[in-house]
């Protein structure tokens, strides 16, 4: 059985050198958010937040039903 509350994040540095913590949730999520070392929130199951090198970060999302969901650990 598939789990729609999947939701897992990474620190990523593009091409460029800019650091970035992009997430992705399942197509329940209503909205992410990133907080601690980063943060930023968006609408929808993707986030992209400019971060720094060695950033910390803690992720969790909000289901369309308003449930709280922490990302995948």
């Amino acid at each position: 059985m598939r789990d729609p509350r999947v939701l897992a994040g990474v620190l990523w540095q593009a091409p460029g050198g800019d650091w970035f913590v992009l997430a992705a949730g399942g197509p329940d999520f209503a909205t992410l958010e990133v907080s601690g070392g980063v943060r930023g929130r968006s609408d929808g199951p993707l986030l992209a937040v400019k971060a720094t090198a060695g950033a910390r970060a803690d992720l969790n999302g909000t289901l369309r039903g308003g449930t709280r969901v922490g990302a995948l650990r």
